[in-house]
């Protein structure tokens, strides 16, 4: 009989084992994938202040992303497309992230 519950603990410390190692590899594998996919999406923006922006009478815009100010900061905003600053149809101080004024 004890060698029956050995054989039992010894099954159960194999499979807690795997159970571990495979955590542990989805840890670090999960932990690198979405790194490198972070890593390619980020997008830094325009590093500005509100005298740069003429307390809020022009926005900016770098990689997609709008720097407009309000009040005494500056906010920003994402746009979906990265290249959205770099279109033919923007209007150089008044960035918008869709060709569509309806935003």
């Amino acid at each position: 009989m004890k060698s029956w519950n050995c054989a039992k603990a010894v099954k159960r410390q194999f499979v807690c084992n795997v159970v571990t190692l495979a955590g542990l590899t989805l840890a670090i594998c999960g932990g690198y994938l979405a790194g490198t996919s972070c890593s390619a999406l980020n997008r830094e923006g325009p590093d500005v202040t509100c005298d740069d922006l003429r307390n809020g009478e022009v926005n900016a815009c770098k990689d997609g992303i709008i720097a407009t100010c309000v009040g005494d900061r500056v906010v920003y905003r994402v746009c979906d497309d990265s290249k959205a600053c770099d279109q033919d149809w923007q209007l150089p101080g008044a960035y918008i992230c869709g060709e569509s004024k309806a935003e």
